[in-house]
């Protein structure tokens, strides 16, 4: 009676190799989602940098105010009785300008008791001429560790830009901007050996225009400086 030969193939180096190539790819998944990771954190970080520097900017602004006054002077005035008192004679109608702070609320607009406040003609703002540095102060204390070269990275430039002229399309706003390479320990395998962090924050002033006495509605720039200015 004949009987049947089988051959049983020992899949045991098949399975062994698939379990080393899939524990190979998860390796490498997890290589670069770690070096992903960093990037996101680094630019988070970056993000809270230039968006705490531009409202510190912002913050540093100064409003200013011209008024219209109808000063007077102190002339004395004499009764039949022969009492004598300061009569207060107006003078031409003059404007006074300084900080709101000042001028409204410490009445600097008032020179003599004679004086009459008419209104404010004109309201603005104005950057004092340390707000570039308070702005960069404020990235380096929030400056993202990952960018550094104890976490591997590399900063490039950090930049802060005021508009402080009326002109400008972004006045009154403080922009400010950090750029940046953060090193992969995973992704040089492929030849990427960093990853760029380019980020941007702006932060406008707020004021009511007043011109001429006449209310123009709050004004603040266009939230796109950012956008339109990605050279920084």
């Amino acid at each position: 009676m004949g009987g049947s030969c089988r051959v049983h193939d020992d899949e045991r180096g098949t399975v062994l190799f698939l379990t080393v190539m899939l524990l190979s790819i998860l390796l490498i998944l997890a290589g670069v989602g770690v070096d992903l990771a960093r990037v996101w954190v680094a630019r988070e970080q970056a993000q809270t940098a230039v968006d705490a520097a531009a409202l510190a900017g912002a913050g540093a602004a100064v409003r200013y105010v011209t008024v219209s006054v109808r000063p007077g002077h102190c002339e004395t005035c004499c009764s039949d009785d022969g009492r004598c008192r300061c009569c207060c004679v107006s003078d031409p109608v003059t404007d006074r300008t300084g900080t709101e702070k000042y001028m409204i609320e410490q009445g600097g607009w008032r020179r003599s008791r004679c004086d009459s406040f008419l209104g404010i003609r004109h309201r603005w703002l104005e950057y004092p001429s340390d707000t570039g540095r308070i702005a960069r102060q404020m990235i380096n204390l929030n400056y993202p560790g990952l960018l550094g070269p104890g976490g591997g990275g590399e900063p490039v430039s950090q930049t802060v830009k005021v508009f402080n002229r009326e002109g400008d399309r972004y006045y009154p706003s403080v922009m400010a901007g950090i750029r940046g390479n953060v090193g992969t320990a995973f992704l040089n395998i492929a030849g990427i050996d960093d990853l760029p962090v380019d980020n941007c924050g702006q932060a406008a002033s707020f004021y009511q225009v007043l011109r001429e006495g006449m209310v123009y509605g709050r004004n603040g720039a266009p939230a796109d400086a950012c956008r339109e200015n990605q050279g920084l």
